[in-house]
Protein backbone atom coordinates (compact mmCIF):
# COMPACT_ATOMS: atom_id res chain seq x y z
CA UNK A 1 0.00 0.00 0.00
CA UNK A 2 1.03 3.10 -0.84
CA UNK A 3 1.56 5.69 1.47
CA UNK A 4 1.00 9.83 1.75
CA UNK A 5 2.31 11.75 5.17
CA UNK A 6 0.80 15.05 5.11
CA UNK A 7 0.92 17.69 7.33
CA UNK A 8 -2.59 19.31 7.58
CA UNK A 9 -1.42 22.49 9.01
CA UNK A 10 -3.26 22.64 12.39
CA UNK A 11 -0.30 23.70 14.94
CA UNK A 12 -1.18 23.39 18.83
CA UNK A 13 -0.47 26.29 21.17
CA UNK A 14 0.06 25.41 24.69
CA UNK A 15 -1.15 27.91 27.21
CA UNK A 16 0.00 26.87 30.51
CA UNK A 17 -0.86 28.49 34.00
CA UNK A 18 2.01 30.51 35.62
CA UNK A 19 3.16 26.95 37.57
CA UNK A 20 3.79 25.73 33.98
CA UNK A 21 0.88 23.12 34.04
CA UNK A 22 -1.41 23.32 30.70
CA UNK A 23 -4.73 24.97 31.19
CA UNK A 24 -5.75 24.00 27.45
CA UNK A 25 -4.40 23.74 24.17
CA UNK A 26 -4.98 26.28 21.03
CA UNK A 27 -4.99 24.55 17.64
CA UNK A 28 -4.62 26.75 14.91
CA UNK A 29 -4.53 25.86 11.34
CA UNK A 30 -2.01 27.44 8.85
CA UNK A 31 -2.53 25.35 5.92
CA UNK A 32 -5.91 27.52 5.81
CA UNK A 33 -4.99 30.56 3.58
CA UNK A 34 -7.48 32.62 5.64
CA UNK A 35 -5.80 32.24 9.08
CA UNK A 36 -3.57 34.64 8.37
CA UNK A 37 -5.97 36.86 7.30
CA UNK A 38 -8.66 36.34 10.05
CA UNK A 39 -5.63 36.76 12.60
CA UNK A 40 -4.97 40.36 11.31
CA UNK A 41 -8.59 40.94 11.24
CA UNK A 42 -8.93 39.74 14.51
CA UNK A 43 -6.09 42.40 15.62
CA UNK A 44 -7.29 45.12 13.60
CA UNK A 45 -11.25 44.45 14.92
CA UNK A 46 -9.84 44.69 18.74
CA UNK A 47 -8.20 47.86 18.02
CA UNK A 48 -11.40 49.19 16.52
CA UNK A 49 -13.38 47.69 19.66
CA UNK A 50 -10.63 49.77 21.91
CA UNK A 51 -11.72 53.09 19.72
CA UNK A 52 -15.07 52.53 20.24
CA UNK A 53 -15.15 51.80 23.51
CA UNK A 54 -13.03 54.82 24.34
CA UNK A 55 -15.51 57.01 22.36
CA UNK A 56 -17.99 55.12 25.02
CA UNK A 57 -16.26 56.15 28.05
CA UNK A 58 -15.73 59.73 26.68
CA UNK A 59 -19.57 60.39 26.37
CA UNK A 60 -19.89 58.55 30.04
CA UNK A 61 -17.27 61.22 31.15
CA UNK A 62 -19.35 63.98 29.59
CA UNK A 63 -22.66 62.17 31.10
CA UNK A 64 -21.21 62.65 34.59
CA UNK A 65 -19.39 65.44 34.23
CA UNK A 66 -18.89 66.78 38.09
CA UNK A 67 -20.42 63.39 39.58
CA UNK A 68 -17.95 61.96 41.02
CA UNK A 69 -18.05 57.53 41.40
CA UNK A 70 -17.74 58.00 44.98
CA UNK A 71 -16.73 61.05 47.68
CA UNK A 72 -13.55 61.74 49.42
CA UNK A 73 -15.81 62.17 52.92
CA UNK A 74 -18.18 59.67 52.63
CA UNK A 75 -19.15 56.54 52.00
CA UNK A 76 -22.18 57.56 48.89
CA UNK A 77 -21.29 55.76 45.40
CA UNK A 78 -23.23 56.64 42.63
CA UNK A 79 -24.50 53.29 41.67
CA UNK A 80 -26.00 54.06 38.33
CA UNK A 81 -22.87 55.36 37.03
CA UNK A 82 -20.94 52.44 38.32
CA UNK A 83 -23.47 50.52 36.39
CA UNK A 84 -23.35 52.13 33.08
CA UNK A 85 -19.85 52.23 33.36
CA UNK A 86 -19.44 48.54 33.80
CA UNK A 87 -21.95 47.53 31.42
CA UNK A 88 -19.96 49.32 28.41
CA UNK A 89 -16.77 47.44 29.42
CA UNK A 90 -18.72 44.29 29.63
CA UNK A 91 -19.78 44.87 26.15
CA UNK A 92 -16.38 45.91 24.85
CA UNK A 93 -14.93 42.93 26.71
CA UNK A 94 -17.75 39.93 25.56
CA UNK A 95 -17.04 42.14 21.68
CA UNK A 96 -13.28 40.69 22.24
CA UNK A 97 -13.93 37.19 23.28
CA UNK A 98 -16.58 36.71 20.19
CA UNK A 99 -13.13 37.53 18.37
CA UNK A 100 -11.29 35.44 19.38
CA UNK A 101 -13.49 32.77 19.08
CA UNK A 102 -14.15 33.92 15.76
CA UNK A 103 -10.01 32.78 14.76
CA UNK A 104 -9.82 30.41 17.66
CA UNK A 105 -13.33 28.32 18.11
CA UNK A 106 -16.01 28.48 19.81
CA UNK A 107 -15.51 27.91 23.66
CA UNK A 108 -11.81 28.85 23.53
CA UNK A 109 -11.68 31.19 26.05
CA UNK A 110 -13.95 28.86 28.58
CA UNK A 111 -11.40 26.47 28.49
CA UNK A 112 -8.43 28.99 29.17
CA UNK A 113 -10.19 30.65 32.07
CA UNK A 114 -11.74 27.03 33.03
CA UNK A 115 -10.61 27.64 36.98
CA UNK A 116 -12.34 31.17 36.89
CA UNK A 117 -15.34 29.75 35.13
CA UNK A 118 -16.28 26.59 37.76
CA UNK A 119 -15.95 29.90 40.82
CA UNK A 120 -18.19 32.28 38.82
CA UNK A 121 -20.21 30.90 35.88
CA UNK A 122 -21.16 34.09 34.09
CA UNK A 123 -17.41 35.28 34.64
CA UNK A 124 -15.99 37.29 32.15
CA UNK A 125 -11.80 37.87 31.99
CA UNK A 126 -11.64 41.43 32.57
CA UNK A 127 -9.19 43.96 29.71
CA UNK A 128 -5.82 43.10 31.37
CA UNK A 129 -6.46 39.42 31.04
CA UNK A 130 -7.39 39.58 27.07
CA UNK A 131 -4.57 42.43 26.40
CA UNK A 132 -2.31 39.62 28.18
CA UNK A 133 -2.91 36.51 25.97
CA UNK A 134 -3.49 38.67 22.61
CA UNK A 135 0.38 40.33 23.72
CA UNK A 136 1.50 36.61 23.85
CA UNK A 137 -0.73 35.45 20.64
CA UNK A 138 1.24 37.53 18.23
CA UNK A 139 4.43 36.92 18.61
CA UNK A 140 3.46 32.76 18.55
CA UNK A 141 1.02 33.55 15.69
CA UNK A 142 3.83 35.51 13.51
CA UNK A 143 6.47 32.01 14.47
CA UNK A 144 3.94 29.66 12.39
CA UNK A 145 2.79 31.98 9.61
CA UNK A 146 6.89 32.63 9.02
CA UNK A 147 7.71 28.93 9.16
CA UNK A 148 4.78 28.37 7.16
CA UNK A 149 5.63 31.10 4.70
CA UNK A 150 9.44 29.63 4.46
CA UNK A 151 8.48 26.02 3.97
CA UNK A 152 6.69 26.72 0.94
CA UNK A 153 8.93 29.12 -0.62
CA UNK A 154 10.75 26.06 -0.15
CA UNK A 155 8.84 23.58 -1.49
CA UNK A 156 8.01 25.73 -4.58
CA UNK A 157 10.75 27.78 -5.13
CA UNK A 158 11.25 27.83 -9.16
CA UNK A 159 15.14 27.12 -8.69
CA UNK A 160 14.85 24.70 -6.15
CA UNK A 161 12.26 22.41 -8.34
CA UNK A 162 15.16 22.57 -11.42
CA UNK A 163 14.77 21.46 -15.09
CA UNK A 164 12.73 18.29 -14.37
CA UNK A 165 9.82 19.29 -12.20
CA UNK A 166 6.92 19.56 -14.14
CA UNK A 167 5.01 23.09 -14.47
CA UNK A 168 1.28 23.21 -13.43
CA UNK A 169 -0.19 23.41 -16.65
CA UNK A 170 2.15 19.69 -17.51
CA UNK A 171 0.79 18.51 -14.46
CA UNK A 172 -2.80 19.39 -15.02
CA UNK A 173 -2.25 17.80 -18.86
CA UNK A 174 -1.13 14.47 -17.38
CA UNK A 175 -3.74 14.16 -14.93
CA UNK A 176 -5.89 14.40 -17.66
CA UNK A 177 -4.10 11.70 -19.85
CA UNK A 178 -4.03 9.41 -16.80
CA UNK A 179 -8.13 9.93 -16.55
CA UNK A 180 -8.73 9.21 -19.98
CA UNK A 181 -8.54 5.51 -19.86
CA UNK A 182 -10.13 5.73 -16.92
CA UNK A 183 -13.07 7.17 -18.29
CA UNK A 184 -12.91 5.13 -21.48
CA UNK A 185 -12.98 2.47 -19.50
CA UNK A 186 -16.16 2.86 -17.80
Amino acid sequence: MEELILDSGIKKIAIKNPDGELITTLRINVADARTAEKFAALINNLELLSKKQENEKKNLDKKYAGRPITTENSDDVDTEQVIERSRTDIKYLKSCIEELESVFGKGVIKEIYADSYAMVPDFIPDESALVELVDKLVPVMSNLFERRFKTLQSKYNASKRGKHTKSKADLILSLIHISEPTRLAL
